[in-house]
C-alpha cells in the first residue's frame, strides 16, 4: 500500500533525529601581518570574514565552496580551509565530494579532531556505521568533547543495535548541555526498537507539550500508541498528515502488540 509505505518511509527518515549533525563549522586563518600593508590587509580579512559569515547564515553552500576553493588555490596545504570544504559539501548533500576531500586529508596524515568526525558522518551518510563508529572514537581520543560528537557516538551504536552503548552516550551528552529535544526524540527511537512502547510514551508526552508542533515527536509518539491499542490519540497526532482511510491503513499495519 503506498499510504502505508508512505508512513513508514517518513518515520523512517525521522529515526535518527539530530537537529545540528550537518551544522556548518566555518572559521578563517588569518596570518599576522607585520607590513606597512597591515590594515589594508585587515580590512580584506574582515570583509572576507564577514561575507563567509553571511554565506552561512544563509546556507550559500556554493558561494562557501567557491571560497573555500579560492584559499586552497592561493595555498595548497591550507588544512583547515580542505576540512571546511570538505563540511560544506557535507551539508549540501554533495556526499561524493566531502569523501574526497576527507580522504585527501586522512591520506596526508592529517589527524584532527575535527576532520575524524566529518569522515564519520560522511561514513554514517554511505551506511557504514561501525566505520562511524571508529572514527568518532577517534575523534573524540584527539580532543573532539562537546555534546554533538556524543550524540553521533550514540546514532552510531544505535545503528549497530548497540543500545545500551547507545544510551550512555546519549546520556553523556546531555550531562554536556546538549538539548533535550535531540536526545529524548532519540532515546524514544532506541526504545521503539525495544518495543518498549510504554516507555516511547513516558519519553514523548512531556516533549510534545514543550514543542506541539514538532512532527519528529508526533510519529514516534504516534507509532507507539498504536502499538498500545490507543487508536484514537493516535490518529489525533496525525491528522494533520493524513486523511481518514490513510490513518485506517497506517492502523491497520501498526497493530497492537499482543500479551
Amino acid at each position: 500500500m503506498w499510504v502505508v509505505s508512505e508512513m513508514n518511509k517518513k518515520v523512517s527518515e525521522m529515526k535518527w533525529f539530530s537537529t545540528s549533525v550537518l551544522a556548518v563549522a566555518m572559521s578563517l586563518l588569518l596570518g599576522c601581518q607585520t607590513t606597512a600593508n597591515t590594515s589594508q590587509d585587515s580590512e580584506v580579512n574582515i570583509k572576507s570574514e564577514s561575507q563567509v559569515a553571511q554565506m552561512e547564515k544563509v546556507n550559500n553552500y556554493d558561494g562557501l565552496i567557491e571560497h573555500y576553493k579560492q584559499q586552497i588555490a592561493q595555498n595548497n596545504n591550507d588544512v583547515k580551509a580542505m576540512e571546511n570544504l570538505a563540511q560544506t559539501y557535507l551539508a549540501k548533500g554533495d556526499i561524493e565530494s566531502a569523501q574526497f576531500w576527507v580522504l585527501h586529508l586522512l591520506h596526508k596524515g592529517v589527524s584532527t579532531a575535527n576532520l575524524y568526525q566529518l569522515h564519520g558522518q560522511i561514513s554514517m551518510q554511505q551506511g557504514e556505521a561501525k566505520t562511524a563508529l571508529v572514527a568518532y572514537q577517534d575523534a573524540v581520543k584527539a580532543g573532539q568533547n562537546g555534546g554533538q560528537i556524543y550524540v553521533l557516538l550514540g546514532i552510531a551504536h544505535s545503528q549497530l543495535d548497540e543500545f545500551s552503548q547507545a544510551v550512555e552516550q546519549f546520556n553523556q551528552a546531555r550531562l554536556l548541555g546538549y538539548d533535550d529535544l535531540t536526545i529524548k526524540n532519540n532515546l524514544a527511537v532506541i526504545y521503539l526498537a525495544q518495543q518498549d512502547y510504554p516507555k516511547v510514551i513516558e519519553t514523548l508526552i512531556p516533549l510534545l507539550k514543550q514543542h506541539p508542533d514538532n512532527q519528529v515527536i508526533k510519529a514516534n509518539l504516534a507509532v507507539a500508541l498504536f502499538k498500545t491499542g490507543q487508536q484514537a490519540q493516535a490518529q489525533k497526532l496525525l491528522s494533520d498528515q493524513f486523511n481518514d482511510t490513510e490513518l485506517y491503513l497506517i492502523s491497520r499495519q501498526l497493530k497492537p502488540v499482543s500479551g
